[in-house]
């Protein structure tokens, strides 16, 4: 049976990702061989009804360690399904300076 991915709706506070293969961010951003092993950027292209509006369809997010993730594949694309909480970070695409500043600390 074939299956549109279109007419899928996650439910509740469920996230649908795509994975992605991404090595720089639009900021300039590296992503290291050695980190998209271990922690690969997905891609947000669904959200249930109860997702917050932190997170929009079409960012680039993280999620940390859960058992709560369910993968599948529709016509070769890796999919990972998980609550809106798992996500610990996303790329910022909109930011101007992606510079890190440094603040001095006083020694007192």
């Amino acid at each position: 049976m074939k299956i549109d991915i279109n007419l899928y709706e996650p439910i509740g506070d469920q996230v649908l990702c795509e994975l992605s293969k991404i090595t720089m961010s639009k900021g300039g951003m590296h992503i290291p061989e050695t980190a998209q092993k271990h922690q690969r950027f997905m891609q947000v292209i669904m959200k249930g009804e109860l997702c917050t509006e932190r997170i929009n369809i079409g960012d680039f997010v993280i999620i940390g360690p859960t058992n709560t993730a369910t993968p599948f594949k529709v016509d070769d694309r890796e999919l990972l399904q998980f609550p809106e909480n798992c996500i610990i970070g996303r790329l910022n695409m909109d930011k101007k300076d992606v510079s890190v500043k440094k603040e001095k600390v006083d020694d007192k």
